[in-house]
C-alpha cells in the first residue's frame, strides 16, 4: 500500500511505510489517529523559518488572526476587553509548526456539546488534550433553530481546536503572532486615516442594530476620543460578527438595561416607535431564506429614490443591513446586480 500524500516534512500513508524511506537512512515515527496513520520524517524544526512564515501570515491575516471580547466586572461594572489568537491564527501556527495533528472527538448531551481535542506533536512524541464544553443556547435573530445549532456546533469545535493548539505550542510564539496581527491592523488604520476607520466601524455596526452609544459604552470613551488602539480592538469584534463567530448582542450589551441589545431594527429616529409595516417586515425576516433575502434586496434597490446615494441606501434600507448574513455567492450576485443597475457599492464598502 503506497503513499497517499506527501508534504515537505510529513508523509501520510496507510499500512506500512515504503522501504525506500528506511533505505535512505530516514528515521520514522508512527502516530495513529482515528483518521490516518502519520509517518513523520525526522527533520528538526527550523524555528527561524517558522517565525518568518508566521510573521508574514500575521501581516496578511490582520483582524482574522485575533478576537476581541468585552468582559464586564459584576462588582465594579467596568468593561475590560480581552484579546487572543483566533482559530485562523491557531491553524496557521499548527500548519507552520509542521509534523503535527489535531484530532477531535465530540459527545452531545441534552444541553451541551463536549469536545475532546488533542494536539499530537509527531516529531517530539508529545501529546496534549483539552476538554471544551459548550452549552447550547436559543437561536438569536433571523436564524432557524436548526441553523443556529449548526453554527454553535462549528463555533464550539473551532474553540476546542484553538484552545488545544495554543496550549501545546510555545506561549511566546502565539503571543508574537497576536502582536504582529494587531500591529498590521494598526498600520492599515494609520494609512487609511483614523476618522475614516471610525466612521466605517460605526456604519458597519449600525447595520446590525448597534448604535454608537453602545460602542462607546464598551470602549469606555466617547467617539471623539477613540484611538487607533481602540479601533484595533473594535476591528477584532467586527470581524467576529462578519465571520459569524459571535453575535452583536453578545459583544455590545444594552446601555439602559445592562442586558444584551435588542434584535437589530432599522431606526430613522431612535425615539419613534416602529411602524406596523416595519414590525411585519421584522417578523417575516426571522424565517427568511437567503434567496428570499436576495430578492428583497434587489427589489429594495429597484425602489431606491434616485437622489439617494448607494452608500445612503445601504445604511438606511431595512433589508440592506442583512447583507452580511448572505452566503458569499448570494452576496456576489447582489453586488453584481447593483453595479449593473447604476450602483457603485463593492465588497470594500460593506466591510468594517
Amino acid at each position: 500500500m503506497g503513499k497517499e500524500e506527501c508534504f515537505k516534512d510529513v508523509e501520510v500513508v496507510t499500512g506500512f511505510p515504503k522501504h525506500d524511506l528506511i533505505e535512505r537512512g530516514e528515521s520514522l515515527v508512527q502516530t495513529k489517529t482515528e483518521y490516518h496513520t502519520a509517518i513523520a520524517v525526522q527533520k528538526p524544526r527550523d524555528l527561524d523559518r517558522i517565525i518568518e512564515a508566521l510573521d508574514k501570515e500575521a501581516q496578511y491575516g490582520g483582524e482574522d488572526f485575533y478576537y476581541s471580547w468585552p468582559v464586564k466586572d459584576k462588582k465594579t461594572g467596568k468593561i475590560t476587553i480581552i484579546e487572543g489568537c483566533s482559530i485562523g491564527a491557531a491553524m496557521a501556527i499548527a500548519r507552520e509548526w509542521t509534523n503535527c495533528a489535531v484530532p477531535i472527538e465530540v459527545k452531545e448531551t441534552v444541553d451541551s456539546f463536549i469536545f475532546r481535542a488533542s494536539f499530537v506533536d509527531i516529531e517530539k512524541g508529545f501529546t496534549v488534550s483539552r476538554i471544551y464544553r459548550h452549552k447550547k443556547t436559543e437561536a438569536i435573530g433571523k436564524y432557524r433553530a436548526e441553523r443556529w445549532e449548526d453554527m454553535e456546533f462549528q463555533k464550539a469545535q473551532s474553540k476546542a481546536m484553538r484552545n488545544v493548539v495554543l496550549a501545546a505550542v510555545p506561549r511566546w510564539l502565539s503571543s508574537r503572532v497576536l502582536r504582529n496581527a494587531k500591529e498590521a491592523v494598526a498600520s492599515g488604520i494609520g494609512r487609511e486615516g483614523l476618522d475614516v476607520a471610525k466612521d466605517k466601524a460605526v456604519s458597519f455596526l449600525r447595520g446590525y442594530g448597534v448604535e454608537k452609544e453602545a460602542i462607546e459604552n464598551v470602549l469606555g470613551k466617547k467617539f471623539a476620543d477613540w484611538t487607533i488602539e481602540d479601533m484595533v480592538k473594535l476591528r477584532g469584534m467586527c470581524r467576529q460578527i462578519l465571520n459569524q463567530e459571535s453575535h452583536p448582542q453578545h459583544l455590545f450589551p444594552s446601555i439602559e438595561t445592562g442586558k444584551e441589545t435588542e434584535e437589530p431594527t432599522h431606526k430613522e429616529n431612535n425615539k419613534r416607535k416602529p411602524k406596523k409595516k416595519e414590525k411585519e417586515q421584522s417578523q417575516n425576516n426571522e424565517e427568511m431564506s437567503d434567496e428570499e433575502l436576495l430578492q428583497n434586496l434587489k427589489k429594495a434597490w429597484d425602489d431606491k429614490p434616485k437622489e439617494q446615494t448607494t452608500q445612503e441606501w445601504w445604511q438606511n434600507n431595512f433589508y440592506a443591513k442583512h447583507i452580511y448574513t448572505l452566503t458569499p455567492t448570494k452576496k456576489k450576485s447582489l453586488l453584481s446586480y447593483i453595479k449593473r443597475h447604476g450602483g457603485d457599492i463593492d465588497e470594500e464598502n460593506i466591510n468594517p
